[in-house]
């Protein structure tokens, strides 16, 4: 298990002092296990409020992560903090900030807002091969309309598609696998999961989840 260093509870307890006010209920903590490997994740929920709404429909016009052309004045100091302290890395050559999901016009826009607004040095990179995957992904995630792609943690090019909620696993992904059939020993897999999405989806049962892995 991954042990965190004081910078990171720094940033878990910044981040909970500025949203604690919008969550429902306390953070809670779980311990995700990949490719043997175990990290800790801290995860809350917050209310459904007018504010993030806006944000949302801003950053993710159908369902797909985009830069809204308003980001000059979202990215704040604040906020670039927290971009640099999920998406940074530390090179020799200077700072990394990941923005793979991304189209070449909306680096520029982002490029163009880090020189202009902070006068910062900025130079575009290639994406290594790996991360062609990562836009895969949300392709996939944009063609069923739920879910959501992240970082698994274990490793640095390591990313998944997950979708947590019952009601898209039951209306959105089981359907499509029983209509786009699974080959060889897969098909028993996915029977195995459908039997499994069916029984969390009764009263007693608790919420399941799929996973793409890239």
């Amino acid at each position: 298990m991954h042990d965190l260093d004081s910078a990171s509870l720094w940033r878990i307890f910044c981040i909970l002092g500025i949203l604690s006010h919008y969550c429902k209920s306390l953070p809670w903590s779980r311990i995700r296990n990949s490719h043997g490997t175990q990290t800790f994740t801290l995860e809350f929920f917050t209310r459904s409020l007018p504010c993030f709404t806006e944000l949302y429909t801003l950053f993710y016009p159908n369902g797909v992560k985009t830069v809204p052309l308003e980001i000059f004045d979202l990215l704040t100091p604040v906020a670039l903090a927290h971009w640099i302290c999920c998406d940074g890395s530390v090179q020799r050559h200077g700072l990394i900030l990941c923005t793979d999901s991304f189209t070449i016009q909306e680096v520029v826009l982002l490029m163009n807002v880090l020189m202009v607004r902070y006068s910062l040095d900025c130079t575009l990179r290639e994406p290594r091969q790996g991360q062609y995957h990562i836009k895969l992904l949300y392709m996939i995630r944009a063609f069923f309309n739920c879910g959501y792609v992240y970082n698994s943690g274990d490793k640095k090019d390591s990313y998944n598609f997950e979708v947590k909620n019952i009601t898209d696993l039951q209306a959105t992904i089981v359907p499509f696998f029983e209509q786009n059939q699974l080959l060889t020993k897969k098909s028993l897999d996915f029977t195995a999961f459908r039997t499994v999405v069916e029984m969390r989806a009764a009263p007693s049962g608790r919420c399941s989840k799929t996973m793409f892995n890239s």
